[in-house]
């Protein structure tokens, strides 16, 4: 089943799409959804808030 949208909308936030993270589902800062938004302003969005820890990674897989 597909579903349509006259306007694009976030697919994490409608669960079209599953975001994970190598630090699991909660962030220091922002929503595990907010790394597909298209908003005009920037948005604050990682696993870690060290800049010296190792590197973080999301992932994001179809739910179909």
């Amino acid at each position: 089943m597909h579903r349509t949208s006259a306007e694009w909308v976030n697919p994490g936030q409608y669960g079209l799409v599953v975001v994970t993270s190598s630090e699991g589902r909660n962030l220091p800062y922002g929503k595990l959804e907010d790394i597909l938004t298209r908003d005009s302003t920037a948005l604050n969005c990682h696993t870690n808030d060290d800049k010296y820890a190792s590197h973080d990674h999301f992932c994001i897989l179809s739910d179909s």
